[in-house]
């Protein structure tokens, strides 16, 4: 199998570019994966099921990619959802301070959960609460110089692992995941139901299941 696909990849680079996901599709040359196996399973036991093996093969990623990514966070010493309040802080540009509803906002997490982040990072020294001038009744939330160099590299070093991740599909494969995805998200976030939390919305971040079922 891997020497049939090699052979194609080498002809296609013959002709100057890459084969694409759909391309290798169509050829019939891609073997059944984890979740197709699964899924043939199912159907012999259920066959009226139809699964779609769509949403199961995005929840097998996710959680590839949040193994790897676990592991660049903790050579830094925070967690993810730390990591998650760096970057919101990080992103919002100079000088780098939010009122907590935003960072809720931009975080996916509940004000509990993001009082309970806060709260870790402060003792490590990495962010700070202050007044906000503009609002005697609120807070700001701010980058300390320490907590602007850490959010930095670890944002580096993270955008490295992601791209390593994709580092074998051709750019024409990348785009198409792009839009795809990024139709699905569009109407998603269109309902309230996907909507992320804010102050007066108590949803939990959406997490994975390391025993639930890829379908």
């Amino acid at each position: 199998m891997r020497n049939v696909l090699r052979s194609l990849s080498l002809a296609s680079a013959m002709l100057g570019n890459e084969p694409t996901i759909r391309e290798i599709l169509r050829s019939g040359l891609m073997e059944k994966d984890y979740v197709q196996r699964r899924n043939e399973q199912w159907e012999c036991l259920f066959p009226h099921l139809n699964l779609e093996g769509i949403l199961g093969r995005m929840l097998r990623i996710v959680r590839y990619y949040q193994l790897q990514s676990s592991k660049v966070v903790k050579e830094f010493g925070v967690t993810s959802g730390e990591f998650d309040v760096l970057g919101a802080l990080l992103h919002s540009g100079p000088p780098h301070e939010l009122p907590p509803k935003e960072i809720t906002k931009m975080a996916y997490r509940t004000p509990g959960a993001i009082t309970h982040l806060l709260d870790h990072l402060e003792q490590k020294q990495l962010i700070c609460r202050c007044a906000n001038a503009q609002s005697r009744r609120s807070i700001l939330v701010c980058l300390t110089p320490a907590g602007i160099e850490l959010a930095t590299n670890l944002l580096i070093k993270h955008t490295q692992m992601e791209n390593e991740l994709l580092h074998d599909l051709p750019e024409s494969d990348k785009e198409f995941l792009r839009d795809i995805f990024k139709r699905m998200l569009l109407n998603w976030e269109r309902t309230k139901e996907f909507s992320p939390p804010d102050g007066e919305n108590e949803r939990t971040k959406p997490t994975i299941d390391a025993n639930q079922d890829e379908s």
